[in-house]
């Protein structure tokens, strides 16, 4: 069975996420929301995950977060999704998604893939990131280089994504470090998919729409649905 899955953690150190500084923290409220979404939009046989430090108030299965670099900050300790240890921990075959999705349209044909790993594309400007890490799907274990050459030396690596970054070569935390070590040649979700960043979504008398192929929003940095100011934004949060 396909497991859905997101993360969910209290902030700690380290390089604080952009959209910390907009809404605090995320909640059991964006893990159920979430999850009531993808049940809505996904008839492939699956279940939701949440892998997290605190699990009060979830309306899903959890996963104790592991605790291999939190005092980092940022998404570095989720790099240890791509261990072969997520085979027993997860299953075979998951998706990872962020907190900060709104799915809106159907997911089947995007999740009825066969790739062995496939990532959300990068639209951003900095000259080696390819991937953003809001969405991948894969099965377990099938780009271990990714945890395990990181786990090598965990400090020298992020400083080395430190350097990268300073040279606008890298955006983020994991994503730059997915992008570091994998190179350009893999599969990816596209605009062309559904999946499409907030910023570059169609407008009509300045006013934001979503086109009828959309299927995932991704509101990637500082932008969050809980607490958007647009009205279809603001509309969908709450209807869920």
């Amino acid at each position: 069975m396909l497991k859905i899955v997101c993360f969910k953690w209290k902030y700690k150190e380290g390089y604080k996420l952009a959209s910390l500084n907009n809404i605090e923290k995320y909640t059991a409220t964006h893990v159920n929301k979430l999850c009531k979404a993808v049940k809505k939009n996904l008839s492939i046989p699956h279940e939701f995950i949440c892998i997290t430090d605190d699990a009060r108030g979830l309306r899903c299965k959890s996963i104790r977060l592991w605790d291999k670099c939190m005092d980092y900050g940022g998404c570095y300790n989720r790099l240890y999704v791509f261990s072969k240890d997520m085979k027993e921990l997860i299953g075979d075959r998951f998706i990872c998604i962020d907190l900060d999705m709104a799915i809106v349209g159907p997911l089947d044909n995007l999740f009825d893939q066969d790739e062995s790993f496939i990532i959300n594309q990068f639209y951003g400007k900095h000259l080696n990131q390819y991937y953003n890490g809001a969405l991948f799907m894969m099965d377990a274990g099938a780009r271990d280089r990714v945890w395990s050459e990181f786990e090598k030396d965990i400090p020298g690596n992020i400083e080395k994504l430190i350097k990268l970054k300073k040279q606008r070569k890298y955006l983020g935390t994991d994503q730059a470090w997915i992008s570091y070590i994998l190179g350009i040649e893999e599969p990816l979700f596209t605009i062309d998919d559904g999946v499409i960043p907030y910023y570059l979504l169609p407008k009509n008398d300045n006013k934001v729409y979503i086109p009828d192929y959309a299927t995932i929003i991704n509101f990637a940095g500082r932008q969050d649905p809980s607490n958007h100011k647009d009205k279809w934004v603001r509309d969908y949060w709450d209807s869920l």
